[in-house]
Formats: structure tokens, C-alpha cells, sequence
């Protein structure tokens, strides 16, 4: 599997530049359908932000796109000749591809905690489930990375009250959590606290309760080891 992004950002473009390669949400999910038609062997991610776009792209060497081509294919879509764009584009393959773009979900995920923080849930929420799209993606269902992610998501929905999506994100999290980080890990206490304060608000004290026990008890020992 060969792993390709080819894209630029505010480093290596100027505003007009990335400002004819932007796309709203409803533009990259077509974009993504058009790619996806004409490249069917394929699995692309598109990101546009207003700081970057790039395109990222996995597959077999035989159906692996040339970087024509999808140079090519953002042109059309964006009405812009490829000309007007081509020498701000950086190209990245493989390894490489792959660690900027977790570089980006963890860029994204620490935007949408401090939009969360402002309580702009507008803009946290589709910087949250970028991320999470991300590291799944790259990282696989069960990895710590993952689980922070599922727990800022969470944490969006919660702040919203909208507990019914947050619920399984937070139990997500803290059961990959407890896997990997093991039971007593003081990441593991701050999710219980999280959904505890989520069955306290739904008015499940009964559920709440023992999780607030259990997030005490690692606080103290925590504290008994610091000490």
C-alpha cells in the first residue's frame, strides 16, 4: 500500500493561492465521491481548512494515481489552471505522508479543545471528527490517540447536552484507555469523572456513583505516589 498527500498550507502558499483551493463541506464530500468514481481502486481523505488543503490518497502501486492526475482533478474541480497553483504544492509519500498527516489530526484535535473551551461548539465539532476520522484511519480503532479523540468529541456533545451521542464515545474511550494504559491510569479517572457528570445530568446518580468511587480512588492512590 503506497500512501501519497499532495497539498499546501498557509507556509507554503500565500492567501490568494489557497483561497482557489478551498472547499466548504459539502464540496469535499462531492469532491471526494468524484475521486472515488474516477479512481475506484483507491481511498482519498480530503482536508481543507483555512489554513490548508491536501489530499491525501492510499493504494496498491498498480492503481496508485499519478500526481498529475490529481493535480489535475483539483484544478477542474476549482475551476483554477493547475499553472496557477502547482509550484506552491508540496508532496509528501509513505512514512512521511502518513506522520504529517497525524501531525494535522493532532493540530485539529487540540483547535477544537480550545474552541470547546470558548464554548464555540460550531466550530470544535467537525475539527473533533476530523480528527478522530483521522487516527482511526491511519492509527487504527484502538489506539490511546484514538481514545483522546473519541473523549474531545465526547466532551463537545456533553458541553452541548447532547448526551445521547457522547455516551458511547466516552465508554469508547475509556475502554481502549483501560486496555492499552491499564485500569489505575489517571487518564482512566478523568474519563469516569467525564461520565459521571454525563449520568449525573441525566439524572443516573445510581450509574454516577461508582464511577465517582473509582475516579477517587485513583486520584489517592496518584497522590499516594507522588507523595
Amino acid at each position: 500500500m503506497k500512501i501519497r498527500v499532495v497539498g499546501l498550507n498557509h507556509k507554503s502558499a500565500p492567501v490568494d493561492v489557497r483561497e482557489k483551493l478551498a472547499f466548504n463541506s459539502e464540496q469535499v464530500t462531492e469532491a471526494l465521491e468524484q475521486l472515488k468514481s474516477r479512481f475506484p481502486e483507491g481511498e482519498f481523505l480530503l482536508l481543507s481548512t483555512c489554513n490548508r488543503t491536501e489530499l491525501y490518497h492510499a493504494a496498491n502501486d498498480d492503481h496508485l494515481p499519478e500526481l498529475d492526475d490529481l493535480i489535475g482533478f483539483l484544478g477542474e474541480f476549482c475551476s483554477v489552471s493547475p499553472d496557477a497553483f502547482r509550484d506552491y504544492l508540496y508532496v509528501q509519500n509513505d512514512e512521511q505522508a502518513a506522520n504529517h498527516l497525524l501531525t494535522v489530526a493532532s493540530s485539529l484535535d487540540s483547535l477544537a479543545e480550545v474552541y470547546l473551551s470558548q464554548g464555540q461548539h460550531a466550530k470544535a465539532e467537525p475539527l473533533g471528527k476530523r480528527a478522530l476520522a483521522i487516527r482511526e484511519n491511519v492509527l487504527g480503532p484502538d489506539h490511546p490517540h484514538v481514545a483522546s479523540s473519541l473523549n474531545t468529541l465526547a466532551s463537545i456533545y456533553k458541553d452541548q447536552g447532547q448526551h445521547a451521542k457522547a455516551e458511547p464515545l466516552f465508554k469508547r474511550a475509556l475502554a481502549i484507555t483501560e486496555s492499552v494504559m491499564g485500569p489505575d491510569h489517571h487518564h482512566v479517572g478523568m474519563i469516569l469523572e467525564q461520565l459521571a457528570e454525563l449520568y449525573r445530568a441525566t439524572d443516573r446518580g445510581e450509574k454516577a456513583e461508582p464511577l465517582e468511587q473509582r475516579a477517587a480512588r485513583i486520584r489517592a492512590n496518584l497522590d499516594e505516589t507522588s507523595g
